[in-house]
């Protein structure tokens, strides 16, 4: 514009999914802005959260300059702005930690599946164990049995446990696998 900005305003952070931005998006944030010179600009990094019941799926991070209308502009259409392609943001699940021990028929599994992804889980999922002649789960392999987790496991969140299972038929003799997999749907 043509006259300097003196009243103070911010500029304000949105989760939309698509690339319009508006104050009707998830808000998350802002960050303070003390006034602009004519010609200036400001620039600064600033730290948001997710909401740890955001839903899977790709977003847009937009930013709003002046969303509250504070400062008189000749446009304010041009005031918002989005990431050029949308972030994904979902869970990613893994066994962290991974132990077991077979003794007269039974099977005592230790374990730790942790959320490596950007998202809290949604709904259920499960990890599902089996006995196997090589490292890969699937075929004839023996299903030992599962465990449901029905709460969601936030983003950089863990959890451990420890499940006993009974082997339900004596597998031939030989060297077998211990497998855990979570999520295998996904």
């Amino acid at each position: 514009g043509t006259a300097p900005v003196t009243v103070a305003t911010s500029v304000r952070y949105y989760l939309s999914p698509d690339a319009d931005i508006s104050t009707g998006d998830l808000y998350l944030g802002q960050r303070a802005i003390a006034g602009l010179a004519v010609g200036a600009s400001s620039t600064a990094s600033t730290t948001l959260s997710l909401p740890n019941n955001l839903a899977p799926g790709p977003y847009y991070i937009g930013a709003y300059a002046d969303a509250t209308y504070l400062v008189s502009e000749s446009n304010d259409g041009n005031n918002s702005r989005a990431t050029g392609a949308p972030v994904a943001f979902r869970p990613d699940l893994v066994l962290s930690a991974f132990t077991g021990a077979i003794s007269a028929g039974k099977v005592s599994i230790s374990d730790t599946f942790s959320n490596q992804g950007n998202a809290a889980t949604v709904g259920t999922f499960h990890v599902y164990y089996y006995l196997s002649t090589d490292a890969i789960p699937g075929g004839s392999d023996l299903y030992l049995g599962n465990r449901a987790r029905t709460s969601a496991l936030n983003a950089g969140a863990s959890k451990g446990t420890t499940t006993l299972f009974t082997v339900p038929a004596a597998p031939p003799p030989g060297e077998y696998y211990l497998i855990g997999w979570v999520d295998p749907a996904n």
